[in-house]
């Protein structure tokens, strides 16, 4: 990433997992690195692809998990190398992320994650800061592990789960899948928590009622409320 547009254009396509753009055919190699050229060279390297047509254009997505978990690599070393002082414990993120598998702990994954890299963002990160971004810093630490197949925006028949945690059919084992529902509020903006508690209990309370997740004993839900990079709430879902 050889400035700063290019790093807010890759931003954007692993948050949106989308971006409009035309396709240039042909541009010299001394220029292909250029802010203009770029979403054309994710093109050709095959990191993005055509989705469908969009008013003369293209409308471009990541196309699969393998790719997907390139871009969130990236942007976990981004977070790291933009803000010195974050500096993650692969052992601890690991045995935690064992713990929301085997005993159906998750406060110990998010206090760790928000402890040890959420407060600890750079300036420059927390201007990008909101519940898409903290999504995605998510699942580039869960990715960490191998327990859990990590699924964003996993599909239900009454919407779209912000995390889905399938077990690794290689582990059998393990004893919990997990649906997270995540909300944002800014710093300062604490009067709006009842709502955003309300509505993510409401859209997991759908979720669990769907085709594919209904009726699970393995499956466990959670609403997590961010109030800017210092304080969170979790708060388990009831199922009925």
């Amino acid at each position: 990433m050889r400035n700063e547009k290019n790093r807010d254009t890759l931003i954007e396509i692993i948050k949106e997992n989308t971006i409009v753009s035309d396709i240039i055919k042909e541009f010299p190699m001394e220029l292909m690195y250029s802010d203009e050229y770029f979403i054309s060279l994710l093109f050709y390297m095959g990191l993005i692809t055509i989705k469908d047509n969009y008013f003369g254009s293209y409308r471009l997505h990541i196309p699969n998990y393998s790719i997907r978990t390139i871009f969130w690599e990236y942007l976990d070393k981004l977070t790291r190398d933009s803000s010195p002082d974050i500096n993650i414990d692969t052992r601890r993120l690991k045995e935690a992320i064992q713990n929301m598998a085997m005993t159906g702990d998750l406060d110990s994954f998010i206090e760790y994650v928000s402890q040890n890299a959420f407060s600890k963002l750079s300036n420059n990160d927390l201007q990008r800061f909101d519940e898409k971004y903290i999504k995605i810093l998510l699942l580039s630490y869960f990715f960490q592990s191998n327990v859990y197949v990590t699924m964003s925006e996993f599909e239900t028949s009454d919407g779209y789960t912000d995390i889905f945690l399938q077990r690794n059919p290689n582990l059998p084992e393990v004893k919990y899948e997990w649906v997270l529902e995540l909300k944002y509020l800014k710093a300062g903006d604490e009067k709006g928590l009842p709502k955003a508690k309300k509505e993510a209990l409401e859209q997991l309370q759908r979720y669990i009622q769907a085709y594919r997740l209904s009726g699970r004993p393995d499956l466990k839900t959670a609403a997590i409320v961010f109030v800017g990079k210092n304080y969170y709430e979790i708060i388990e879902n009831q199922k009925s």
